[in-house]
């Protein structure tokens, strides 16, 4: 087996680095070439088809990178930590006053930081509508887009 290896593996094509001075000039040095994130076929239709965290490398990505490194940068964030702190002391009261829900707690608290810190949404401290929605579509979402279903409606777009 030589240094670089491509293989075809269901429709799939991969390249296989096997030398770590190989891998530092090609993703490191030229990262900008060679550095991508899989096609998958599961984001589009669960209305996903842009989502930073799965985007390809592109002038659109870069440039939502820089938006969310401008925002959520160390001294940026300081502003967020009011809300954060009030949010963590309401996750508290509602982790002492009903422990047997603390999975719907650690939801909410993580759910209503981010939607407060993206949206300026500010979420009831139990039982918000949004929250539930939020919680519901990634619980659904998680279950369906997995590589191997990505795969398959890679294979079969139909």
């Amino acid at each position: 087996m030589g240094d670089l290896v491509f293989a075809r593996i269901l429709d799939q094509e991969v390249v296989i680095i096997n030398s770590q001075h190989l891998a530092q000039a090609l993703l490191d040095k030229r990262s900008r070439v060679y550095s991508d994130r899989p096609y998958l076929a599961t984001l589009e239709p669960f209305g996903l088809s842009y989502n930073m965290g799965f985007a390809r490398y592109s002038d659109e990505w870069r440039l939502s990178r820089r938006i969310f490194h401008q925002t959520f940068r160390p001294d940026s964030a300081l502003k967020f930590r009011p809300m954060q702190i009030r949010r963590a002391h309401e996750m508290i009261v509602n982790l002492i006053d009903d422990p047997q829900h603390y999975y719907a707690h650690f939801a909410t608290f993580s759910s209503s930081v981010t939607m407060s810190a993206v949206y300026d949404y500010e979420t009831s401290a139990r039982n918000d509508p949004l929250i539930h929605l939020v919680v519901n579509a990634v619980e659904a979402s998680a279950g369906v887009m997995t590589p191997e279903r990505a795969m398959i409606l890679k294979m079969f777009p139909f």
